[in-house]
């Protein structure tokens, strides 16, 4: 995966790397070329001709911290400070958007908050598109039942634009109005009685913090869509290939699971929860330099996982800026603070087209700007 600048040469040849050494060594080198989603918009007359657009990963496309990059150095995120982390999985499409004023969208992907945790601490817009929207050629598969493309943006106008193009301005379904929210201070006690309130559990009560179901469904796939690759590896060069400690842990933690065990969970997953809106994540200094905490399993009845599991879009909005002092330069300086909007499967137009009308209507900032701050001295 790598950034399709203006003027790039049709007949240079790159390997797909992954951001990882290992995988590189393994991969052909091919002519660079577009995903279907890129070509979609790139035809004459095109509202989207001779826009650019960038994508770049992080290892094995996984949520990857810049003290956990081994083979290749994590992006730097221009919010603050300028050492916030940039998040990890499509950490170089955010964070390249949020620096280059010559970019003017980013594509990345998204299965459990990779696109959504990073457009907000690198404060732009994204949208995280419903499940079967568009095709997946180009993706390195981790979760087929999540996996979808999110776009990143600094103008919500120009976002429309790019979905409108994509979707030949139809959507699937029509939204709904009779959503439900549900208030952001929220435990596990309190979502397992809301989800029984609500009725959309199949008549099954789901364990809130029941995170095996995470690891027996998206770790579970996530391992098993690199089988071919450590085989390939193994048979190649007669040992283990190396992967980073995070990456490491998942394939260490999923290799047990057994097929029997991954469908009662894809079971648990069905049993749908509609209409919420959460807490994505806490707005608070995440230095380069901090050291991780261990891996842990996550929920999969998390925030993060909502979108994911009903299989709809997601619209993550900037709206303000958190004053801190910096531990690096000793003065104050911003942190993005965003909102995420979750809409029905199938409604992703409607959704930008509400939020876009909400932000003009109100008054609100329709577009961020590059640099330490989203919204000081908006230029491009």
């Amino acid at each position: 995966m790598a950034a399709i600048h203006p003027g790039h040469a049709e007949n240079n040849y790159e390997n797909l790397r992954l951001c990882s050494d290992q995988y590189q060594t393994l991969s052909v080198a091919i002519p660079s070329r577009a995903s279907a989603i890129i070509r979609a918009g790139q035809g004459p007359g095109s509202k989207l001709s001779g826009f650019r657009f960038a994508v770049k990963s992080s290892s094995f496309i996984g949520c990857e911290e810049p003290t956990e990059a081994v083979d290749y150095q994590v992006p730097f995120n221009p919010r603050g400070d300028g050492y916030q982390s940039p998040a990890g999985s499509s950490s170089g499409s955010a964070a390249g958007l949020a620096s280059y004023g010559w970019l003017d969208f980013t594509i990345g992907s998204d299965t459990t908050g990779s696109g959504r945790r990073l457009a907000l601490v690198n404060g732009l817009f994204a949208l995280r598109l419903s499940e079967g929207r568009l095709p997946l050629d180009g993706m390195v598969p981790t979760f087929d039942r999540f996996d979808t493309q999110c776009i990143f943006g600094r103008d919500i106008n120009r976002l429309d634009d790019v979905v409108q193009v994509w979707f030949d301005g139809s959507d699937l379904a029509k939204p709904k109005p009779n959503a439900k929210s549900h208030p952001e201070n929220i435990d596990a006690e309190s979502l397992e009685s809301y989800l029984d309130e609500v009725g959309h559990c199949s008549n099954s009560v789901i364990d809130a913090d029941a995170r095996y179901v995470s690891t027996r469904t998206f770790l579970y796939d996530f391992y098993h869509s690199f089988d071919e690759f450590r085989d390939k590896y193994r048979r190649e060069f007669q040992k283990e290939p190396y992967a980073n400690e995070y990456t490491q842990w998942r394939w260490d933690t999923a290799k047990p699971i057994t097929e029997e065990e991954n469908k009662n969970a894809m079971a648990q997953l069905d049993a749908k929860i509609r209409y919420m809106m959460l807490p994505v994540s806490e707005v608070t200094p995440n230095y380069r330099g901090r050291k991780t905490e261990p891996p842990s399993k996550q929920n999969a009845f998390e925030a993060l996982y909502i979108s994911p599991t009903i299989e709809a879009p997601e619209i993550v909005i900037p709206i303000a800026e958190f004053l801190y002092t910096s531990q690096v330069c000793g003065r104050k300086e911003k942190l993005p603070i965003a909102i995420s909007v979750v809409e029905n499967p199938g409604t992703d137009l409607a959704l930008v087209c509400l939020i876009r009308d909400f932000l003009q209507g109100s008054d609100k900032p329709m577009r961020v700007s590059i640099g330490s701050s989203m919204f000081d001295n908006i230029t491009s």
